[in-house]
């Protein structure tokens, strides 16, 4: 195997198969995308588009329903927003289970980064909650049905650049890992704990 610009590996330890993020170049003379690698043969078994290949930013595996989560800072290519509005970015679902299935990718704000599963084993609410780095908030959208999401902001204020976040099962609490530090009367950290209702998750 042998990938251009890797850039982010997850694991689905059931189906045993590996996700790696290949970023490409910005050049677009190597398109990059998501990498399906059989983990028994060790051989590439599906390659996905997952928005503007070399923003490629953030990847999470549900293990429970056997998807993958692929974040991407710039979303669809095509985007054309008007002048003064940001470009919005995307998170596209990869069904393990069946790779022949197309993704389906839904728009998240802006410059997404980290993502994480709830797994729902308790609340039934199984969300993907993606990090949004530019509009500093989070997108939470249903595994099951992505079409349904939900953005909500962070519910300390005033982190700066989160960059990654990671999650206890049943939106108890999770941890966001920011690129420099928040206010001093927030702490003065780089990382601050949040927690979100089930409730509010789509």
């Amino acid at each position: 195997m042998l990938f251009f610009a890797p850039a982010l590996v997850a694991i689905d330890p059931g189906l045993n198969l590996a996700v790696v993020i290949d970023q490409g170049d910005p050049y677009g003379t190597n398109e990059g995308g998501a990498m399906v690698v059989d983990l028994t043969t060790n051989r590439v078994t599906a390659w996905f588009s997952a928005g503007t290949a070399y923003f490629t930013s953030g990847l999470a595996i549900d293990p429970v329903r056997h998807l993958a989560f692929v974040s991407n800072a710039l979303g669809d290519p095509t985007q054309n927003p008007p002048d003064g509005q940001p470009y919005l970015g995307s998170l596209t679902r990869i069904n393990l289970s069946n790779l022949s299935q197309p993704p389906v990718a839904v728009t998240t704000n802006e410059f997404p980064n980290g993502v994480a599963i709830d797994p729902g084993t308790v609340s039934s609410k199984h969300s993907a909650i993606v990090l949004n780095t530019q509009s500093n908030d989070i997108t939470a959208v249903n595994v099951d049905n992505p079409a349904l999401t939900v953005t909500m902001p962070f519910a300390a204020s005033g982190g700066n650049l989160a960059l990654d976040i990671a999650w206890q099962p049943d939106a108890v609490l999770g941890l966001v890992l920011t690129g420099s530090a928040i206010p001093a009367d927030l702490g003065g950290n780089n990382a601050f704990i949040i927690g979100i209702a089930p409730a509010r998750l789509p």
